[in-house]
Parts: C-alpha cells; structure tokens; sequence
C-alpha cells in the first residue's frame, strides 16, 4: 500500500492508525476482496447517532495503552502515551514508553516535537497522509456516515450509552492494509481493535478521558507548528 492510502479514523482514533502505520502495519500487502459487502440502513442510523454524540466533543484528551500483538513477535509490545484532539485543529500524539515520541497531525501537515515540546521537524507541504487524516477526520466529526459507507461495510450494535461499530474495508486498496476495525464506546470512543492482513492485531485502551478540559498553551503551540 503506498503513501496515499495509509490510515486515517476518527479524531483520536486516527492517530491510533497513524501509530500503526508507523509500526510498518499497511505495507506492501495484495490482500483481494471477493465481493464487497454491505452496510444494512439500521447499522449506518446507529452509526450516524453515535458520530454525531462523538463528534460533539470538541476538545478530547486522554491518556493510551497501545498493546500489539503479531504472529512474528513472541511476546506482545505494549505502548503507553497520552493524546490531545482538537476537532478543528488536529490531533497530538505523544508516546510515553517505552521510548518517547510526539507528533502533531494538523489540518496541513504533521510536525514532530521532542519532550519539551520543541518543534523538530516539518512536512516541506501536506502529504497524501494529511489529506486523508482530514478527511476521515471530518466524516467523523461531521458525522458524514455516507462517506464512510462508501469505502466500509458498517455494523453497529447497542446504543448511544454503549454501543460498537465494525468496519470492514470495501475498497480493495484500504483492504490491502486492514481486515477489519473495531470500536466500542459511549459519549467517547473507549476502545479501537485494528486486525491486519499481516494476522497483526493492535489494540488501544483510552482511559483517563476529558471532554471538558481547554487545550493549554503549549497544546495550542503544537498546533500552530502544523498549520
């Protein structure tokens, strides 16, 4: 799979994708889809309710387990971080252990920044990882099921207070990358599962989570480096 269709997902949950592809999870894979499924008018109503609660969070912060198990690894890798998103502005990213990281995933460019929160390096432009983090990021926020539809079979269960959401890609380039998607959540997304075509699986625990917290000075720093 090349650079323009890397992962993209919701707010906060597509920086869980972005860290997955930083992990080499959608590379070079020619997995086929025999016939693309479907999404039932009951699944994308839930969905569209359930965006539509998500997306009306317009400051989330909260803190990460990131477990990652593959046939190739002996043991699972665990990571832990904290992440800021901002429905307007982007998405902070920022390991913790075992080895720190941050990224800024803004609506132009992603930008990095060390633990001090000086800014290390800059996209030279946006790059097709920008633009499809964007994207998906306002079909959620906006609540544009339509547009998810288009490229995922959707099955949704529950309700609003506890509901979950499958995405099963359609499109065979997003399926050269990811088998399935899978959230659980209430007024927030609490849970993101993301199985592979590689049989690599990678779940994150979001936990901690504020919906009422105002980015900070150094948050709205971090942003502006990736205007």
């Amino acid at each position: 799979m090349g650079q323009r269709l890397r992962s993209r997902i919701h707010g906060w949950l597509l920086s869980a994708v972005v860290a997955a592809v930083a992990l080499g999870a959608t590379h070079g894979l020619h997995a086929q889809i025999a016939s693309a499924p479907t999404s039932s008018a009951a699944d994308l109503a839930l969905l569209e309710r359930v965006l539509s609660q998500v997306g009306a969070n317009a400051v989330v912060k909260a803190e990460f387990i990131q477990t990652r198990t593959s046939p190739l690894l002996a043991t699972p890798v665990i990571t832990r971080g904290t992440l800021v998103f901002a429905s307007e502005l982007g998405v902070i990213w920022q390991v913790s252990a075992p080895q720190w990281q941050g990224y800024v995933y803004g609506r132009q460019r992603t930008a990095r920044f060390d633990a001090d929160g000086n800014v290390l390096s800059r996209e030279a432009q946006p790059s097709a990882l920008t633009h499809q983090i964007n994207e998906w990021a306002s079909a959620f926020t906006h609540g544009d099921v339509s547009g998810l539809a288009s490229q995922f079979a959707i099955s949704a269960t529950g309700t609003t207070s506890r509901w979950q959401a499958v995405l099963t890609p359609s499109q065979p380039q997003i399926a050269q990358a990811m088998r399935r998607l899978t959230l659980t959540g209430d007024n927030v997304v609490r849970t993101v599962v993301l199985e592979t075509q590689r049989g690599e699986s990678i779940r994150w625990q979001f936990d901690k989570v504020k919906t009422s917290e105002p980015l900070n000075a150094r948050e709205r720093r971090l942003f502006r480096a990736a205007e």
